[in-house]
């Protein structure tokens, strides 16, 4: 059913949606998630008769994928045939330094004791 000019409501499924067209959304959030049209933006768009893709994501199109993966990917060679500048080799990265935290309100049990 069209409530305005860009929002639906759909029965149908586990559950209804409202669908808004216009941003791309549902309130069952399966297509605000995906960024692919779910099964009542599917239903709104043939309801309104306007084009599916119109909806979907520009991530999911021949030209996103190209711009993705356009560039050429080299494999690595091993590492003992890296070329390490010496001042990379003798840095020394120590990992963070760790502080133990203090248990949160919801962790301590009703006796008092951290679960």
């Amino acid at each position: 059913m069209q409530l305005n000019n860009v929002t639906y409501h759909v029965r149908g499924g586990a559950l209804d949606g409202v669908v808004d067209t216009l941003n791309s959304t549902c309130s069952c959030r399966e297509f605000d998630i995906d960024r692919l049209p779910c099964v009542h933006a599917i239903a709104a768009a043939q309801k309104g008769n306007f084009n599916l893709y119109t909806l979907t994501s520009p991530y999911y199109t021949k030209e996103y994928y190209t711009l993705a993966y356009g560039d050429t990917i080299y494999p690595v060679s091993s590492q003992s045939q890296w070329n390490v500048p010496d001042r990379v080799a003798a840095s020394v990265v120590n990992p963070r330094e760790v502080k133990e935290r203090k248990a949160e309100m919801l962790e301590i049990s009703f006796s008092g004791k951290k679960t």
